[in-house]
């Protein structure tokens, strides 16, 4: 079982402890059936006080030994989802983005949460579903010690019942990885309505057509599933059921005729009988849960095999505290350059960007335009090493990096691109870092003082507009002090006198810093501030001759 493996891996001493007091609870349980039956057959003396004393003594120690094989398995079930919940965010975070782009956010979002919570709930069942083993097995014995006539027929039973248990599981879990694939589905038609309820609501034809024929045929198809999963459980159960009382009638209706054994152990036989209905029952509802969590490690386990790391060096590394100290000079890309393959067509580039020459210096503002589709998204996040060049060169100080240093050209970026994410922490961070004056002054420069307070640590961004969202994400670019600044249309949702501050103000001034500027643009009124002006068509980049309003630097 998946989940008992990944249990003892993570620590053999921790699960022989709870099998220990697991199996402490179930003798002693017996022993306390044992006790009843001779107590009913008259064997053993209820109004002795040594009797009733050691009664209670077994029900102590019954009820403390199965308390803490849970307390065991639950605080180890604790450690193995939050390491593996870790284990997945650190893998996705060191994870080339495209990897991350063609995996899908629904896939991931949905491992995190519902599998990682399933593989919770399953492991929660696992102390019971030992204990409720243990107590099957010791009753096995007993009833064999009571009359050893049984304990072939009663090994056939068991034995029909692990054949009906085994193959319950086998088959539910067949179902709830069809449900889990489902559940994908799932989250991708709620990532739609809800980060595109704006066009649901303005083409009403459209809504219709979303919600009636992709989504309601998904609820469908997850419903179908849960009752399938729901009949089979109950069928499996009910079949246990009668298979438990089959038992129970032997034992009633053929000891006398065949048999030939005692009343004291015929009561004795039945009275286990029923108390063992308690742990087989719980033992059946386990199953599914189980089933379940089984179906998420492998989710987990597929994910996770799949984050395949890329161009990540090891923080504090030698290149990278040499490349810190030698600081910022020159940033070289000579001939990369990025294609997309079609999967449908046996792998055949989609699309092509490059080969790109391009060079990047302090105190140069660099401006690239270019129609939709042309490759200038593509281009920001190769030039950030987000994407990995599949051919050329890029030397940092004159320096050609190898595979493994590439990843160190991000320390020295801070990109805004048009899908931000403003993360609440981040002004707590500066704080923290005893920059609170300038984070301050940068706020009052963005006109953002009136909107957010800092003293509280964190930000909250949600009532704020998309145009001051974008100006805080610029605030925390300038706080950032990293030498090169990537604007990816960051002034596309600004009002004309923010527009007017970033491009005739602010872009000169981060020139007069030292900061080298990558500004993706449209707005051709202010070209004249770039120092270089390039052109993307058809991902093949150019250089303007000339800047219009001004002469362009030689590069």
């Amino acid at each position: 079982m998946n989940m008992i493996k990944v249990l003892i891996k993570r620590s053999r001493l921790t699960m022989g402890l709870a099998l220990v007091s697991a199996c402490l609870s179930a003798l002693t349980s017996i022993a306390l059936i044992h006790m009843i039956t001779s107590f009913l057959s008259r064997k053993l003396d209820a109004a002795d006080s040594m009797q009733l004393l050691l009664f209670v003594v077994l029900i102590g120690v019954s009820s403390i030994s199965a308390y803490w094989a849970h307390v065991v398995v639950t605080r180890l079930g604790v450690q193995v989802t939050r390491n593996m919940t870790i284990m997945v965010i650190n893998r996705v975070i060191r994870t080339g983005l495209k990897k991350l782009e063609s995996l899908g956010g629904n896939r991931l979002y949905a491992t995190v949460t519902g599998d990682i919570s399933s593989i919770n709930s399953a492991i929660s069942m696992i102390p019971n579903a030992i204990i409720c083993v243990g107590c099957l097995l010791a009753g096995l014995a007993y009833m064999s010690y009571l009359a050893w006539q049984f304990i072939f027929i009663l090994i056939f039973f068991v034995a029909v019942l692990a054949f009906i248990s085994h193959w319950s599981s086998k088959v539910l879990v067949r179902y709830f990885s069809r449900l889990r694939s489902n559940s994908d589905q799932l989250h991708y038609c709620y990532q739609g309505i809800f980060h595109g309820i704006k066009e649901l609501k303005l083409d009403n034809k459209f809504s219709q057509y979303f919600v009636s024929q992709v989504f309601i045929p998904v609820c469908k198809k997850a419903e179908s599933l849960g009752l399938t999963i729901g009949k089979r459980h109950a069928a499996y159960y009910n079949l246990n059921l009668a298979v438990f009382f089959l038992v129970i009638a032997y034992v009633i209706f053929v000891p006398y005729s065949i048999s030939r054994i005692d009343l004291t152990a015929a009561i004795g036989i039945t009275i286990t009988l029923l108390y063992l209905q308690g742990p087989l029952n719980e033992l059946f509802q386990a199953v599914p849960v189980i089933a379940k969590g089984n179906v998420a490690i492998s989710r987990v386990n597929q994910l996770s095999d799949g984050l395949v790391s890329e161009l990540d060096v090891k923080e504090g590394s030698a290149f990278e505290e040499e490349s810190a100290s030698l600081g910022f000079k020159q940033l070289r890309y000579k001939g990369v350059s990025y294609y997309y393959s079609d999967p449908k067509a046996d792998g055949e580039k989609s699309f092509q960007l490059g080969p790109v020459d391009l060079t990047l210096g302090p105190g140069r503002i660099l401006f690239i335009t270019g129609g939709n589709g042309a490759g200038k998204s593509t281009l920001a996040k190769l030039l950030c090493a987000l994407y990995v060049a599949q051919s050329g060169s890029i030397e940092l100080n004159g320096k050609e990096l190898n595979q493994s240093q590439l990843a160190s050209i991000r320390s020295y970026f801070y990109a805004i691109f048009p899908d931000f994410q403003l993360f609440k922490e981040t002004s707590s961070m500066h704080m923290h870092l005893g920059k609170e004056q300038m984070l301050m002054n940068f706020c009052r420069q963005l006109a953002l003082d009136h909107k957010i307070d800092f003293s509280q640590g964190e930000t909250d961004v949600q009532a704020l507009s998309q145009g001051q969202k974008k100006r805080l994400a610029l605030l925390y670019a300038l706080m950032s002090e990293r030498p090169i600044l990537l604007f990816d249309e960051w002034a596309a949702d600004q009002d004309p006198f923010f527009r007017e501050y970033f491009y005739m103000k602010l872009l000169p001034e981060l020139r007069a810093a030292g900061k080298c500027c990558v500004v993706i643009s449209h707005d051709d009124r202010y070209f004249h501030c770039a120092d270089e002006l390039y052109k993307l068509e058809y991902g093949e980049l150019s250089l303007v001759n000339e800047v219009p309003g001004k002469s362009r630097k030689s590069a």
